[in-house]
């Protein structure tokens, strides 16, 4: 199990909506308990086969190139107790990762290829290479990347679908779709069970036109305001789903995965009709969230709307 990553860090670069993960820090500056101190002076006097450093729960993990023999009898050497840590033996020194890392960061920074957007990068020290994750539609993308850093077994490549297209669907079980479109508001849910609360709704989202005709003895209108970020505002709606006695909506990126900023800038609302049919028993719960869930923006979600209603 992967209990602790100390060499891979996202930086998320806002202006390009591109996770960059830099080189790491050297041994010395890096954010590593002050317990692994004896471990990282002598890291750092090895450098020259030196692969990584982790933490597997109280135990140090080094991981060097070349025989570990001698490493573990210059540790013990130093008054270092042999339970406190492990030797791994790598095939790529942590220096030799960087360099691969430097080479990739720079092409994330400017995009070179065109038909290839990529994501994020970093050293992963579990496995001793450097992860990469780009998107494309090209044929032999991999070859091609592999290709262009000459960096063998030692570059990991995730390769994902570039996206241009995608379709926000109409309907789905037990509702339709009547608008949709981004709003002022965020992390909010409305309901309207009739025509005046409907043409409140519709006023208050401010999507536009005139509330569409719904026939209330069938159906009930609900509004779920879903918070957006600027480099990322695409947002799709798959369904609505009931359960445990709440209705709430379930919303994907169609453009996954990309890197996106945290800043909030409004909402994607998405305005459905809902078969009563459909609905648990009064009173119930519209929610923006599954039961039992938090939003992504905590106690704090800037405009002080609803994000849960209760329909008597």
């Amino acid at each position: 199990m992967r209990r602790l990553v100390i060499l891979v860090t996202l930086l998320l670069t806002a202006c390009r909506g591109i996770a960059v993960s830099p080189p790491p820090p050297s041994l010395a500056e890096g954010e590593i308990p002050d317990a692994t101190a004896p471990f990282r002076a002598y890291a750092a006097e090895h450098r020259d086969a030196f692969g990584g450093i982790y933490l597997d729960g109280g135990i140090v993990v080094l991981q060097f190139t070349d025989e570990l023999a001698p490493h573990d009898a210059a540790l013990q050497a130093r008054g270092i107790v042999a339970g406190r840590y492990r030797l791994e033996r790598v095939e790529r020194t942590e220096d030799e990762l960087r360099e691969l890392q430097d080479r990739v960061t720079v092409d994330m920074a400017g995009q070179p290829l065109e038909g290839y957007e990529f994501l994020s990068s970093g050293i992963d020290v579990f496995t001793n290479r450097v992860e990469l994750t780009v998107k494309s539609n090209e044929p032999g993308a991999e070859e091609v990347l592999r290709d262009r850093y000459d960096a063998g077994d030692a570059l990991a490549l995730h390769v994902f679908p570039l996206v241009t297209e995608w379709v926000q669907p109409d309907a789905g079980d037990g509702w339709r779709l009547l608008d949709h479109g981004e709003v002022r508001e965020s992390y909010s849910v409305r309901v309207a069970t009739d025509a005046a609360t409907s043409a409140a709704l519709w006023a208050a989202l401010g999507l536009g036109g005139e509330a569409p005709e719904v026939d209330f003895s069938a159906s009930v209108i609900a509004s779920f305001a879903q918070g957006i970020g600027s480099s990322c505002p695409e947002l799709r709606l798959d369904a609505i789903r009931v359960e445990d006695g709440a209705v709430y909506p379930v919303f994907s990126d169609p453009l996954m995965p990309r890197a996106c900023t945290a800043d909030l800038v409004g909402g994607q609302a998405f305005v459905v009709a809902i078969d009563r049919t459909a609905l648990p028993p009064a009173p119930y719960r519209v929610r923006l969230v599954p039961p039992g869930e938090r939003l992504p923006c905590g106690g704090d979600c800037g405009d002080g709307l609803s994000s849960e209603v209760i329909v008597d």
